[in-house]
């Protein structure tokens, strides 16, 4: 039988995202003020097995009412 692992998807602050981006070791480590740089619309976070797994920022890039997500 295959072990099944809960996933969670939650909005979060900020500082939740810059201690997800961190141990992402593709990306840069990202500054909060880097985050906070844009009127942000939406900060969400994907938890597996309770440890951070990936997030999402969208907020409006453009100034003209679009939304622009960010992973």
């Amino acid at each position: 039988m295959t072990s099944r692992k809960k996933i969670i998807v939650k909005q979060v602050p900020i500082e939740e995202v810059v201690k997800v981006n961190k141990t992402i070791k593709e990306f840069e480590p990202y500054k909060k003020e880097y985050f906070e740089k844009n009127v942000l619309k939406l900060v969400i976070v994907a938890y597996v097995g309770g440890q951070p797994a990936g997030y999402i920022v969208g907020y409006d890039k453009f100034n003209d009412g679009s939304f622009y997500c960010w992973v």
